[in-house]
């Protein structure tokens, strides 16, 4: 009797060690492959720029979040464009591309018909205090009226020949001879080729594209842009940071004689110069826009008055050498240009560099050397 019962107590001893043991082994092994995968998560989360995370959550429960400041930063893409404008550097199409500019002759006294679509607009003086505008523009497909047209001369055509332009002009009054360069076959008088234009007031003269596009056909003047075709300046590269002047210019008086005077004022939100004449806002007056633009700058040069009894006459030096001023973005640098008979124009910088434009449409006055002080800014 008692043997039986010593047995069963140590069968029940038995069971209960055998049964603690299991319950500590697989509990022991079971935590041991937790702790296993936790080591390997939290070693591979230590790992720099390794975003793997259990369930793909973040410890805050956004999927997402962990990711920041983590991920390397795409590099900016810079937009390049296959084709560029010469004039402006912006962006248009390829047949405009590698077409030269008309570079329309233009009287700054009268009615003034498709020049807010100039990419550049020169002004440079004639005699008793008066001026004509040069308007480079690179498509006329806008313009049902152009003008009114003014005739050219040999230091104006000069002008034209820097920049690679068809010179469209209503007769040449080049009394006083002066050096030119050689425009070749570039010019195209409308006097001289009779139908392509029509007159207002018996002396406005004035034009349209399908005229114009009938006369320049016509005569055979097809102009391309070519490698010679070099502009006075270069445009900063796409991508890269505007070019700021050294001094504040964001207003800019010019008096270009006793009863001319022009003035630029700068918009900080659209980055353009505005074009006053006489205090009056110099409107289109085919679009009513008022000029603006991007660049604008301040040549001066010699310049000799040939008076004789029956006319006189301003000859500016277009070929030649001398100081100036260039402003953008509100700001004034001093430059230095220089023009040879050969055609070509160079502005440079202070430091004796090829001067860098921002890119975008360009307002070129010319003044008298013994005017400079006639120009303020602040």
């Amino acid at each position: 009797m008692n043997n039986k019962k010593t047995s069963n107590l140590l069968r029940l001893i038995a069971f209960f060690l055998t049964t603690v043991i299991l319950v500590c082994t697989f509990g022991f092994t079971v935590d041991g492959w937790t702790l296993t995968d936790n080591r390997q998560d939290n070693s591979n989360a230590n790992v720099p720029g390794n975003n793997q995370m259990s369930d793909n959550k973040n410890p805050d429960g956004n999927p997402d979040s962990g990711n920041l400041g983590n991920e390397i930063p795409d590099e900016p893409q810079i937009y390049i464009p296959e084709y560029t404008n010469p004039l402006t550097g912006l962006e248009t199409t390829e047949e405009l591309s590698k077409k030269s500019p008309l570079a329309f002759i233009m009287d700054g006294n009268k009615p003034l018909f498709g020049v807010s679509d100039a990419d550049i607009l020169c002004e440079i003086p004639v005699e008793d205090g008066n001026t004509r505008l040069i308007t480079f523009i690179s498509s006329t497909d806008n313009l049902w009226k152009i003008g009114s047209f003014a005739p050219c001369r040999g230091y104006i055509g000069n002008v034209i020949k820097y920049f690679g332009g068809i010179a469209v002009s209503a007769g040449y009054d080049d009394f006083t001879r002066y050096a030119s360069c050689d425009l070749g076959n570039s010019i195209f008088d409308l006097t001289v080729r009779g139908g392509y234009y029509y007159t207002e007031h018996q002396d406005n003269f004035y034009t349209n594209k399908d005229l114009l596009d009938a006369g320049l056909s016509h005569s055979g003047i097809h102009g391309e842009v070519t490698e010679a075709t070099a502009l006075p300046y270069v445009f900063t590269d796409f991508g890269e940071d505007n070019v700021i002047g050294d001094t504040s210019a964001k207003e800019i008086s010019i008096t270009q004689s006793r009863d001319t005077n022009a003035n630029l004022s700068y918009d900080e939100t659209t980055k353009l110069y505005a074009l006053y004449k006489n205090n009056s806002k110099l409107c289109d007056t085919l679009s009513g826009n008022q000029l603006e633009f991007t660049n604008c700058f301040v040549l001066f040069a010699d310049s000799v008055t040939y008076d004789k009894s029956e006319y006189s006459q301003i000859v500016v030096d277009t070929i030649g050498s001398g100081k100036g001023y260039y402003f953008t973005e509100g700001t004034a640098t001093e430059i230095y240009w220089t023009a040879t008979a050969a055609g070509l124009m160079t502005f440079y910088s202070a430091k004796g560099e090829k001067l860098t434009v921002n890119r975008g449409s360009s307002y070129i006055c010319y003044m008298k050397s013994s005017k400079t002080q006639d120009i303020s800014f602040s």
